[in-house]
């Protein structure tokens, strides 16, 4: 059991340590369907000295209206569920840093969805960064 822990962990490490200093984007191709749900989702990691230093996740829509500035779709989802996207974003955005693993970081209540669609953007642009590769990647992922 230790032996699979300490693998684990260096396997952790030695991908961090891979990280080529820059600006790495990863995108949903369209925007995700279903009742309030017109937006696509962006995630841009600043990598430097091998390290995330900066990481914001993003929705916006197809005419540029930025998902922390829609008032009334934050109200409804504290209402609904508790949170908001604000307060998602801040708490994802904060953990990754802090850790620097994003497998280490757990789903929120309430926002379950935005939180493993935000792992599965910030790997893509984890791999982007291992790649040295700073185009923006686009996932078919909803």
């Amino acid at each position: 059991m230790k032996k699979i822990f300490l693998f684990t962990l260096i396997l952790s490490t030695i991908s961090f340590s891979n990280l080529k200093d820059g600006t790495y984007i990863a995108e949903t191709l369209k925007e995700a369907t279903g009742p309030g749900k017109p937006w696509k989702t962006k995630v841009e990691l600043i990598i430097k000295e091998g390290k995330i230093s900066q990481s914001l996740i993003e929705g916006f829509k197809s005419n540029g209206e930025l998902k922390t500035n829609d008032t009334k779709y934050n109200e409804i989802w504290m209402k609904k569920s508790g949170t908001n996207f604000n307060k998602v974003r801040e708490k994802l955005n904060n953990e990754l840093i802090e850790s620097q693993n994003i497998d280490s970081i757990d789903s929120i209540a309430g926002a379950t969805e935005l939180t493993m669609l935000f792992k599965k953007l910030t790997k893509a642009a984890i791999k982007q960064s291992e790649l040295g590769d700073a185009t923006p990647i686009y996932l078919d992922i909803q």
